[in-house]
């Protein structure tokens, strides 16, 4: 098991979802364990590797580095469902459309893998809506 990823917030509408997540380290590894709980069949998709030709027009694999991931959108399809990866400088969005039964399965794996913060201060009415 992985390193736990802080969760900083996530949300829903209908069947769009998306998860703010923590820019950590062991975040491509995260991503691979959430993504085995739905894909069946995993070979040949390692998101913790990049794939590109090299000079010599050979494939070549080298492991991710989360810090030269900014400003950059990956996506993926698991499971039947497209994961649309968003790389900002200290947090990482993800957007997925799915059913409600596929958000089931993946939220008990988030709760499994993951750590979430806690809501810490007060919320407060601003002037405008008084």
């Amino acid at each position: 098991m992985t390193n736990k990823i802080t969760i900083l917030g996530m949300g829903n509408e209908n069947n769009l979802n998306y998860i703010i997540v923590k820019k950590e380290e062991d975040f491509f590894n995260w991503l691979k364990e959430l993504f085995s709980s739905i894909e069946k069949d995993m070979i040949g998709k390692d998101v913790t590797i990049s794939k590109f030709i090299g000079k010599n027009e050979k494939f070549v694999g080298k492991k991710k580095n989360i810090k030269k991931f900014t400003d950059i959108h990956e996506y993926y399809n698991m499971g039947g469902i497209r994961f649309d990866i968003f790389y900002g400088s200290k947090k990482v969005f993800i957007a997925f459309n799915c059913s409600i039964n596929q958000r089931k399965k993946l939220m008990d794996k988030l709760d499994k893998i993951s750590k979430f913060t806690e809501y810490k201060s007060k919320w407060k009415v601003p002037k405008a809506l008084k």
